[in-house]
């Protein structure tokens, strides 16, 4: 067909009904559709990573304090803060260094990339997780706001240890 005013030539596509209709979608939104994935993987492994550190502080603090009520358990002393932070640094900075993903990370097909290859993977992870305390102010919303923003789809841990959490699936 012919435009009467502008004399411009189209098509008009015949729908049916029956059959899935293309969408077109700008590049842009391909991209952030193509992250969303990753970002859900990578939130819900954070999220069962923690759960899995509050756990085993938990079983830290039934073994060492005495309990107070139902489930709750009563520590103090430097000996005890070292106690938990070496629990963290077992299970975050050190597993995470020696196999390139936490538990969790592991069980969701995602592994940490270091930008440089020349870093050494414990330090890289360590300077990861120093920073979780600013990604996750607010519930993990700093994080997932910077991480979403970013093109490069890295959080503040990840910007300071030059790496970024890739799906290796």
């Amino acid at each position: 067909m012919k435009c009467p005013e502008c004399g411009v030539n189209f098509t008009i596509p015949i729908v049916e009904p029956d059959k899935p209709q293309p969408v077109l979608v700008d590049s842009r939104y391909k991209e952030y559709l193509s992250y969303q994935p990753l970002l859900f993987r990578r939130a819900w492994a954070t999220v069962l990573d923690y759960l899995l550190f509050y756990l085993m502080v938990t079983a830290y603090a039934a073994y060492f304090g005495r309990p107070v009520g139902w489930f709750t358990f009563y520590v103090h002393g430097i000996q005890h803060i070292i106690g938990i932070l070496f629990i963290w640094f077992l299970y975050f900075p050190l597993f995470e260094g020696v196999a390139g993903y936490t538990l969790f990370k592991g069980l969701f097909d995602l592994r940490v990339q270091r930008d440089r290859k020349t870093d050494f993977p414990f330090f890289v992870s360590l300077k990861r997780h120093l920073a979780d305390p600013i990604d996750f102010v607010f519930f993990g919303a700093v994080g997932i706001v910077v991480s979403s923003v970013r093109a490069d789809h890295k959080r503040i841990g990840d910007l300071f240890a030059r790496a970024r959490v890739i799906h290796d699936g």
